[in-house]
């Protein structure tokens, strides 16, 4: 989902989605790396640290 979905979805400012995602980023300790998307870098992190199920629903 881009930022401006998720803001609709949770009812907050485009600004504040991307605020969560940089302390996500952050207190999952996943850097940008120019040849890797940070999203999915962010979610394998998440998923290994047992935050989220590896099940697809």
């Amino acid at each position: 989902m881009t930022d401006k979905a998720i803001a609709e979805r949770m009812q907050v400012s485009d600004r504040t989605v991307r605020n969560y995602w940089v302390h996500l980023q952050d207190a999952l300790g996943v850097y940008d790396e120019p040849d890797k998307d940070l999203r999915i870098q962010i979610e394998i992190a998440a998923r290994r640290l047992g935050l989220l199920s590896w099940q697809y629903v």
